[in-house]
């Protein structure tokens, strides 16, 4: 499979088939939950459960909490985002705020799909970026988890970074107000081609102020701080490790719950944040390709990657093969580059479709990780001085500031 070529050069069977191989899981993901009779939405519930019995006095970290007519899964957020659910839920009844939150919640969805999968713009093609729709599950719309409102946000957000970083910086702030790893989501700032030290000082912002309200509730909670870290240490390093770093350490039989684990974590941010630097820099990509690229490497850098997050995998999927047709690489190594990345997403969605949940999408992710460091690597000693003149300013237009 040629790089210089496009996925839409393809014969109509085989690009038939590869589009039946991709919506699988997603697809057939949602129809067996239809058939069995799931009981949907159990993350929203998570958070209205926990409002109402915020509002009772009773405690909302309880794993076993139950609320009548609901099946919440774990709540796992400050107290304030329950506070905020259970006003919302006052003001306007709890049917009504079912029928609106559902509503932004799908009119999201499928915002990241369309942006994802079908939009013209890149990163790279349409039909690049269609190797990562293997990697959504029905398990994204089954939970409407918020996760997936503020993902929306930020993939808009991202499409106008280059000449809105500010706009994209309060965003970031806002969803790490809520859930602070998406922070990761930083790189975005770090890929834009803009001053670093102008990079450097919004994320800066946007991560103090994404943190502020954590912080303050981890030093003034309590006892109710202590249950919140109990139960995140429950879920996230337990329950759900993800498909992400977390759970690679899983998968070999260890916990990521220590110090050692996260300061593994964040060895590999800092890598991750040194491939954005060079990629962004020296890869050749226009400026919206960069804060694209930077969504979804910060989507892999998230540590607990859960089917709420694989939808922005797709951008990075897709800023690869770009980034491959942009290198001075020779054709046939970059046809087997992309002929290994293809045959790994491929073989991802399959792994998806026949029950191999649990391993599937983190050999994938691993399999993008390591692409990503071996490519920064490449176009990092053949494009020094285009990557380093950008990180210093010297190749910064005033017309994309």
């Amino acid at each position: 499979m040629g790089v210089q070529d496009r996925w839409s050069d393809r014969s109509g069977w085989m690009k038939a088939a590869l589009a039946v191989c991709l919506l699988a899981p997603l697809t057939t993901g949602v129809l067996s939950r239809f058939l069995r009779g799931s009981h949907w939405f159990s993350d929203f519930e998570a958070v209205e459960c926990a409002g109402q019995r915020f509002l009772q006095g009773l405690p909302i970290y309880d794993p076993a909490a139950t609320c009548p007519g609901m099946k919440p899964s774990g709540f796992v957020y400050l107290p304030s985002i329950a506070e905020g659910f259970a006003a919302i839920s006052a003001t306007l009844g709890p049917e009504l705020w079912r029928g609106v939150y559902l509503s932004v919640f799908f009119a999201a969805f499928g915002y990241l799909l369309w942006a994802a999968f079908i939009r013209r713009g890149g990163p790279g093609d349409r039909w690049d970026r269609w190797l990562g729709l293997g990697l959504v599950t029905g398990s994204a719309p089954y939970w409407a988890n918020i996760a997936v409102p503020l993902h929306a946000a930020l993939c808009l957000a991202a499409w106008f970074a280059p000449r809105r970083p500010v706009v994209f910086a309060v965003c970031l702030a806002v969803a790490g107000a809520i859930k602070p790893v998406f922070l990761t989501y930083g790189l975005v700032l770090l890929a834009l081609p803009i001053p670093i030290w102008r990079r450097l000082a919004l994320g800066a912002a946007a991560g103090l102020a994404g943190l502020a309200p954590t912080i303050v509730f981890l030093l003034e909670g309590g006892a109710l701080a202590q249950e919140w870290r109990r139960s995140l240490e429950l879920f996230i390093y337990d329950v759900q490790p993800g498909d992400g770093f977390y759970g690679w350490i899983d998968v070999l039989g260890l916990t990521s719950l220590g110090v050692l684990p996260s300061l593994g974590w964040g060895v590999f941010a800092l890598a991750l944040c040194a491939c954005v630097l060079v990629l962004a820099g020296g890869g050749g990509l226009q400026p919206r390709e960069r804060a694209l690229f930077g969504l979804g490497v910060g989507a892999l850098a998230n540590p607990r990657i859960t089917p709420n997050d694989t939808l922005l995998l797709a951008m990075l999927i897709g800023s690869l093969f770009a980034l491959l047709r942009l290198s001075d690489m020779a054709e046939a190594t970059r046809r087997r580059w992309a002929g290994v990345l293809a045959s790994v997403c491929a073989l991802g969605a399959l792994g998806q479709s026949l029950d191999l949940g649990d391993y599937a999408p983190k050999v994938v992710s691993l399999a993008l990780a390591l692409a990503l460091g071996a490519l920064a690597l490449r176009i990092g000693r053949s494009r020094s001085s285009e990557w380093i003149a950008d990180l210093t300013g010297k190749s910064v237009s005033p017309s994309s500031v």
